[in-house]
């Protein structure tokens, strides 16, 4: 018995979508208001609100109440962050109302996500944290950014799998063959089975379009042909 085969695929061209760059939270995110205290502009000065973000690896102290000698919306200190210590930048005057202001080389140490402090040339300093900006915590962190890639990858996959074959099996008289068993090898190396229909036909859709192959185990691959391949884009 002569067979044939017509066999169809199409393809879909696919736009990927760049995945939208995610920042998340360091182990210790400093930003948020704090209360420094150890200021001596005009001898104890009573604690002052300073406002500190956190950026990357930057970290700028600003004064929110202030004093005569460093006033309100000013920079009180500024530096590079790391873990334990890392070197900062003082702001300092010449006296209350100054006629100069300069920076002097610094030291911050991390006692804790809450605790800070300063120390220079100047009198030492402590901050202590009052308010935070929301952060994520680094674990909750690290899951959001999983899901997200799972379920990006996902939807990837998912748009990509604009794939299909259809099959009809005609006899000599050109009748349809029903319940024919066929295979086909789809372009990952995956195999779908099935039997035809009563008209002869199979549909396999919803994958990577590619080259597939199809077979038919029961019958003999000299005894049938192909009759038809179409292949679009």
């Amino acid at each position: 018995m002569n067979s044939i085969l017509k066999a169809s695929t199409i393809s879909i061209a696919l736009t990927i979508s760049v995945l939208p760059h995610l920042v998340f939270a360091q182990s210790i995110n400093l930003t948020g208001t704090w209360l420094g205290t150890g200021y001596t502009c005009r001898g104890n000065e009573p604690p002052e609100k300073v406002r500190i973000v956190h950026k990357g690896d930057t970290v700028t102290a600003t004064k929110v109440t202030g004093d005569d000698c460093i006033t309100a919306g000013e920079i009180t200190w500024r530096g590079t962050f790391k873990q334990g210590s890392f070197t900062v930048q003082h702001h300092v005057s010449d006296g209350p109302r100054p006629k100069r202001k300069w920076f002097i080389g610094g030291t911050v140490r991390v006692e804790s996500a809450d605790l800070l402090a300063v120390g220079s040339a100047a009198a030492p300093l402590t901050f202590r944290r009052i308010a935070s900006d929301p952060v994520l915590p680094p674990g909750l962190a690290a899951a959001i950014l999983a899901a997200v890639l799972a379920e990006t990858l996902r939807t990837r996959r998912k748009s990509r799998a604009t794939g299909w074959v259809e099959i009809e099996l005609l006899d000599e008289a050109g009748e349809p063959v029903a319940g024919e068993a066929y295979r086909i090898t789809l372009p990952d190396g995956s195999v779908r089975e099935g039997v035809l229909d009563a008209s002869g036909r199979a549909r396999v859709e919803g994958f990577e379009p590619g080259p597939s192959q199809v077979t038919f185990p029961h019958i003999d691959a000299g005894l049938w042909r192909r009759a038809e391949e179409q292949v679009e884009a």
